[in-house]
């Protein structure tokens, strides 16, 4: 299996010898040597690196081609046109439930699948940990520290780091706060892991990607509080201190 950018089934953009394919969203050189340029790929190689004739990527022992998709979470969704594994146009199918993206020449079936996001409701002394963003989205404004999950740790080891990241703080993964889902987030849908956690070590200090971090009493929180998922995860922990009801969202 190998990322390709459509070209043996015609692909407009390749032909051109410019612009962003629609197979893999990758950057087409023009040439037939297989250089492409990846708009979005996970682990070590980042965004917009050039790789030649990559061949199946693997990180850690784990095969990535599946994650270098058209679903680009930091430059919006758009469909697949054509296969990932042999470059044929696809064509829309009822299959497992619903109209899905299905390559009538290998069988390929594309599914759009959500990210997986994590935060931590870290409670100290009565008091609630939040973060103000340094960059978009929510640039400026209060939240829990949160982030996605990297491909090669599960859903609490990224939520102890993130937390450590944005916070300076270690802490410890007590319980699931709750579940929620994400769809008007511009970087893409997602799954919102809350977990309720304590500071068990580190030192309060803002990282790299926040601009201030604090606890905030129930009845004292900072203002805007960005993201529904944040605001509801507040509203449940100031109904269980008792506080008269207030939605946030």
């Amino acid at each position: 299996m190998r990322p390709i950018c459509g070209a043996a089934s015609g692909c407009a953009v390749h032909a051109s010898g410019k612009g962003w394919c629609c197979a893999w969203r990758v950057q087409c050189c023009g040439s037939d040597k297989g250089e492409i340029r990846l708009t979005f790929s996970p682990g070590p190689f980042g965004r917009g690196r050039r790789l030649a004739n990559p061949g199946i990527l693997f990180y850690r022992g784990l095969s990535i081609i599946s994650y270098l998709g058209a679903k680009d979470p930091g430059m919006g969704s758009e469909p697949f046109i054509f296969c990932p594994r042999c470059g044929a146009r696809l064509t829309q199918r009822f299959m497992f439930g619903r109209e899905r993206p299905v390559c009538p020449a290998c069988g390929y079936v594309v599914f759009y699948d959500p990210k997986v996001a994590v935060g931590v409701l870290v409670e100290h002394e009565g008091k609630v940990l939040l973060v103000r963003r340094r960059y978009d989205p929510g640039k400026g404004g209060w939240a829990l520290p949160a982030g996605f999950v990297e491909i090669d740790e599960g859903p609490v080891a990224a939520a102890i780091r993130e937390c450590r990241e944005e916070t300076g703080l270690i802490v410890r993964i007590r319980s699931v706060l709750d579940v929620f889902p994400v769809s008007m987030d511009p970087r893409g849908p997602a799954v919102f892991i809350v977990y309720r956690g304590v500071p068990i070590g580190g030192s309060l200090q803002p990282g790299d990607d926040a601009l201030e971090v604090g606890f905030f009493p129930p009845d004292g929180l900072p203002s805007p509080l960005v993201f529904a998922s944040t605001r509801r995860a507040l509203w449940r922990w100031r109904r269980e201190k008792g506080f008269p009801e207030r939605r946030f969202y």
